[in-house]
């Protein structure tokens, strides 16, 4: 079995100038970045099958979310948040835990 940790290109700085740095432009469709360098879902003939479901459903979530709470950081959550460097996972880039209220919009 071959493994490929698409996390190590995902970080490597010779695919993304400061990848530790928090940058949604670096996505954005005037950088003309390879595609084959962000593979979340693997590419190819045995990529994921599920994976325009998956992102339909996350995005589903989001929009059903936002529309109908508003969502503030709880007071057991310190702030502001520390990033954690070489983390592997998106959860794992702070240090500590997310605490958040969910307040049902009317």
């Amino acid at each position: 079995m071959i493994i490929i940790p698409t996390i190590a290109i995902h970080r490597d700085p010779n695919f993304y100038p400061d990848p530790e740095k928090f940058d949604p432009e670096r996505f954005s469709d005037h950088k003309n970045i390879n595609p084959y360098y962000y593979m979340p879902f693997g590419l190819g003939p045995r990529n994921c099958i599920a994976s325009r479901f998956a992102l339909i459903e996350m995005k589903t979530l989001l929009f059903k979310i936002l529309l109908n709470f508003e969502i503030e950081p709880a007071k057991r959550m310190i702030l502001p948040l520390k990033l954690v460097k070489g983390a592997v996972g998106p959860s794992s880039y702070v240090e500590g835990d997310f605490w958040f209220t969910f307040k049902r919009i009317s």
